[in-house]
């Protein structure tokens, strides 16, 4: 009963349209648990999120009657948000929701100061799974916080190649506190997969104007460390070990001969004392 304005609370798992699309209207949530939205389109007039909840979007918009959308928790997958949404400090933006990667429309600002994972999965950005992406209306700030961007351990780069991570229409100000590629929690790859993905290329990050990046700088076709050295690695290692025998010839050769010539004046000296 909450004719008397309490709130609705969830610590456990909250589902709605995950089979169909619903409209729905909440005065009051205050959530602790798993909330998965499923091409629905619901409107909070509050809503408070903890730490521990997650919320997963598969189609879905969300609107919050007062004030942004303030997110305390996980949060990932494919949804709108009408207003305004705040990634605080302790929340994440997850790089998958359960329907694929996480794509975020946000028709106002976009702010955060927690974490935002990544996920780099192909080259052809008109794939929708492609890669984990944040758009915003307005403009993008960031207040610190922390970036983990992952690469498809399959994925093939290429020199020149970049991802729109976080786009805005107006302006993107602030840095995140640290960034970083592959980390930990990014899935691992194995020695073989290791050639020929990112282990070729030096990426960066680029804050531009309106957008947050990832650069490709320095690749050079497919292989592992060795194969991307200028000259090849087989052309490198004979040389090396040429010079290498050259110097020792050269310079072992002339201290053998000066040590030939003065054993002979040694004795020719010790020759003449005896006379």
């Amino acid at each position: 009963d909450m004719s008397d304005g309490a709130p609705l609370v969830n610590s456990g798992t909250f589902r709605m349209g995950t089979s169909a699309s619903v409209q729905s209207c909440i005065d009051n949530l205050q959530h602790s648990g798993l909330m998965q939205l499923g091409g629905s389109n619901v409107t909070f007039n509050q809503i408070q999120t903890t730490e521990g909840s997650t919320i997963t979007l598969a189609g879905s918009s969300v609107s919050v009657s007062q004030d942004a959308f303030q997110s305390a928790g996980n949060l990932g997958g494919n949804g709108l948000f009408s207003g305004s949404f705040i990634n605080n400090g302790d929340a994440v933006i997850m790089a998958n929701g359960e329907e694929g990667t996480t794509r975020l429309n946000v028709q106002g600002d976009f702010t955060s100061s927690g974490t935002m994972f990544f996920s780099i999965n192909s080259r052809d950005l008109s794939d929708p799974g492609a890669l984990t992406r944040v758009d915003a209306g307005q403009g993008v700030q960031f207040d610190g916080g922390r970036a983990c961007i992952c690469f498809n351990p399959t994925l093939q780069l290429e020199e020149g190649d970049r991802f729109d991570l976080v786009v805005a229409q107006t302006s993107l100000n602030g840095r995140f506190d640290q960034v970083e590629f592959d980390c930990v929690e990014c899935p691992r790859r194995n020695a073989k997969s290791v050639e020929g993905t990112n282990a070729e290329c030096d990426p960066s990050t680029d804050y531009g104007g309106v957008s947050f990046s990832v650069l490709l700088d320095a690749c050079n076709g497919g292989g592992d460390y060795f194969d991307t050295l200028e000259p090849p690695f087989y052309v490198i290692v004979p040389v090396a070990v040429g010079i290498v025998i050259i110097v020792v010839v050269i310079f072992g050769g002339s201290l053998l001969v000066e040590q030939h010539y003065r054993k002979k004046k040694f004795q020719k000296k010790v020759a003449n004392k005896r006379k």
